[in-house]
């Protein structure tokens, strides 16, 4: 039945047994994720993000991360999806939020005050209470929620929700930033932009893979980012990977970006080590859209 369901309507399944393996295979995963979750046994990385006039770091982007006892390092691909698929995902929301707080908490004491960029998911925003929850995690940790940016997929405007849209408003009111992930696939509209505006909205990798070499992407690219200028919108590109890349989207007025070839995602002591320490200005935070 949920394999019909999952491939489209009127659609029907024959059984098979690899029907009965990838159902044991969710039940271990979800019962072991769900265990991982209470336990505190997650763990998460940094996405360094990078002010592309000068590559001076600006953010990062935290990445949740599961190396479990029997199956070892689950991919988030994997356990993100089992996650949206149960009531999980609130809960792992919830976590994340937390680790979040703290490590902004870590790094104010150690005068520190880089900005972090965790992922709200539509569960989340329908669902649960994520501005009430950054609120108390922020209060707890003693640091200004206004540190925390949160991402949004294009879906979750497209479904016209009072749910969302209010749950959006009370974390803008905490003075959360508001981006727009994986803009230009798929749901892309500028009526729900102009409805909610967001404060950034993020180029999908898929446009900057080739954003050098083809005319097509080049020129989607260019008109996200003429978008973003006459709408005030601060641009953050992902999946940076070569310097030519990197060279067009500098060349045509991007703000921010991130990818394997300015950073691929660390711990927290490594970013320190690596970007934050030494004499001088040691980071460049704050919105550099003009």
């Amino acid at each position: 039945m949920y394999q019909a369901k999952s491939a489209g309507t009127a659609a029907v399944a024959v059984y098979s047994p690899a029907m009965s393996s990838r159902l044991r295979k969710y039940v271990q995963l979800e019962s072991r994720l769900r265990r991982a979750v209470h336990d505190q046994a997650l763990s998460f990385e940094l996405q360094p993000k990078f002010r592309l006039t000068d590559q001076r770091l600006i953010g990062a982007e935290v990445l949740a991360r599961w190396n479990d006892d029997e199956l070892g390092c689950v991919t988030p691909s994997e356990f993100i999806a089992v996650a949206e698929e149960s009531s999980l995902i609130i809960e792992l929301g919830e976590w994340v939020m937390r680790a979040a707080c703290h490590q902004l908490r870590a790094w104010r004491d150690a005068d520190i005050g880089l900005p972090l960029a965790i992922t709200v998911s539509g569960k989340e925003l329908l669902h649960g209470d994520p501005g009430r929850i950054l609120e108390h995690e922020a209060r707890a940790a003693g640091i200004p929620a206004s540190l925390i940016e949160i991402e949004i997929t294009e879906s979750l405007l497209m479904r016209e929700s009072a749910g969302v849209r209010n749950a959006l408003d009370r974390l803008r009111a905490l003075g959360c930033i508001i981006a727009l992930d994986d803009f230009g696939t798929g749901y892309s509209s500028l009526a729900y932009i102009t409805r909610f505006p967001p404060d950034k909205i993020k180029i999908d990798k898929a446009f900057i893979q080739n954003v050098d070499q083809s005319v097509a992407d080049s020129a989607i690219a260019a008109a996200i980012l003429s978008l973003g200028k006459s709408l005030r919108l601060n641009v953050t590109a992902e999946g940076i990977e070569r310097k030519s890349q990197l060279e067009w989207l500098r060349d045509h007025g991007c703000h921010e970006g991130q990818g394997f070839y300015l950073s691929r995602p660390m711990s927290s002591l490594r970013l320190v080590e690596q970007f934050l320490k030494g004499d001088g200005p040691r980071l460049v935070a704050g919105n550099t859209a003009s």
